[in-house]
C-alpha cells in the first residue's frame, strides 16, 4: 500500500468505531485491520535496513493507528460480549497507539487527532469514572530500549522514535517498592480498583455493580 492509501483507510474506519455496528462486521473489520497491519509492519521493515529513518517512523505511526482502531473495534465487541474489564483494557491501549501514532510522525494532523479525541471521549461516554493506582519504588538499573545501555548514561530520550522504534526505559533492578497510591493521572490507566467490599477478596464489580464469584 503507498502511503496515500493507508492515509485514506484510516480515515474510512471512522465509521465503524459505533456500538451500534453489527458484531459480525465488527470481526470482519478487526480481521482485516490485521492483515493490513502485516503490510505495514513489512514496509516498515524495509524502511528500517534502508536506514531510511523519516520513512521508518512514517510507517510506525501507520502501525501504532491501525493498532488503535483494531483495539477500538475489539472494545465494543467486548462490551457486547458483557465483558467491560477487558473492553477498558482495549480502550487504553487505543488511547495509547493513537497518541503514539502522533508522537511518532504527523502524517495527517486532523485524522489522528480526531482518533486521540474520539478514544478520550469514549472513556466518558461509555465508562463510569475509574479510580486509578500507582506504585512507588526505588530504582537500582534500568537499561535504554535502544541501546540497552543503563539510562543515564545514554543519550536516547524516553518516548521519543528512533528507526521505527520507540525509546523506552526497561527496568532490571528494583532496590525497594516504597508504596501505593491512589492518583488522578496514572502512567498506565489500566492500573486501577476493580473490585471493592468487605469480603477478602472484595467481589463488587465496580464496572457492572455486580458480585463476582
Amino acid at each position: 500500500m503507498k502511503n496515500k492509501e493507508v492515509i485514506e483507510f484510516f480515515k474510512e474506519k471512522f465509521r465503524y468505531l459505533y456500538i451500534t455496528r453489527d458484531r459480525t462486521i465488527l470481526e470482519e473489520q478487526i480481521s482485516l485491520l490485521g492483515e493490513i497491519e502485516k503490510e505495514i509492519i513489512k514496509t516498515k521493515k524495509q524502511y528500517i535496513e534502508e536506514q531510511n529513518e523519516s520513512l521508518a517512523n512514517l510507517w510506525l505511526s501507520f502501525e501504532c493507528l491501525e493498532k488503535a482502531i483494531e483495539n477500538g473495534l475489539r472494545m465494543f465487541v467486548l462490551l457486547k460480549d458483557g465483558d467491560p474489564d477487558n473492553a477498558w483494557n482495549c480502550l487504553v491501549d487505543a488511547q495509547n497507539n493513537a497518541s503514539w501514532s502522533i508522537n511518532a510522525h504527523e502524517f495527517n494532523k486532523e485524522t489522528q487527532l480526531g482518533y486521540i479525541s474520539f478514544f478520550n471521549g469514549m472513556e466518558k461516554w461509555l465508562f463510569p469514572p475509574p479510580t486509578f493506582m500507582s506504585s512507588s519504588m526505588i530504582v537500582g538499573r534500568s537499561e535504554c530500549s535502544i541501546c540497552k545501555k543503563d539510562m543515564l548514561d545514554c543519550n536516547h530520550i524516553r518516548g521519543q522514535c528512533y528507526m521505527g522504534e520507540f525509546c523506552f526505559e526497561m527496568v532490571t533492578k528494583i532496590e525497594k517498592w516504597n508504596h501505593a497510591a491512589i492518583v488522578n493521572d496514572p502512567a498506565d490507566k489500566k492500573c486501577r480498583i476493580t473490585h471493592t467490599g468487605n469480603t477478602d477478596p472484595a467481589k463488587l464489580n465496580v464496572m457492572t455493580l455486580k458480585m463476582d464469584e
